[in-house]
């Protein structure tokens, strides 16, 4: 949907999805969401229900339980708006949880070498601390020298092996 300046993504590409992504549904945890849409629908329904409907009938009741909830639905995305990037930083770190999301990357030797028996690498990290972990070279009689570059090409019981390269 396109209002003018603003672009709300509730009915881009597939639908449902779209709906999932404009109201953070996958990307905030569940006790979250479901925490701030009953804090903002509590006091909508509870007032508007003891003001506009003093004779406390259901149809009405429920009127305003699905206006309530309608209103509560787009409070709760406008609560969640400033921690957006937050909640995106905390994905982030989901990729990188596995061994396998480093498989690829350029790493620099910190230890005095890397042979098979022994050698340490890092990888910057822009977020915060660098990654170190150990590594050995592909080649069996290899050796690595401290500040050279490596690429890591697979990983084995939390040791990866990487092959020197020349930057």
């Amino acid at each position: 949907m396109d209002v003018g300046a603003f672009d709300f993504p509730l009915l881009s590409g597939d639908s449902l999805t779209g709906i999932f992504d404009f109201f953070y549904i996958g990307k905030v945890p569940l006790v979250i969401l479901i925490s701030v849409f009953g804090f903002v629908l509590w006091p909508i329904c509870t007032l508007s229900n003891f003001y506009l409907n003093p004779e406390k009938t259901w149809g009405l009741g429920l009127l305003i339980l699905a206006l309530g909830s309608l209103v509560s639905l787009f409070a709760m995305k406008a609560s969640l708006l400033p921690f957006e990037r937050f909640f995106e930083s905390i994905a982030k770190l989901d990729e990188l949880d596995s061994p396998e999301a480093f498989l690829g990357k350029i790493c620099t030797i910190k230890s005095p070498r890397a042979d098979q028996k022994f050698g340490q690498a890092q990888i910057d990290n822009p977020d915060g601390a660098p990654f170190l972990f150990n590594v050995k070279p592909t080649s069996e009689g290899e050796v690595i020298k401290r500040g050279e570059s490596a690429v890591i090409v697979d990983v084995k019981n939390k040791i990866f092996s990487v092959k020197k390269i020349d930057i």
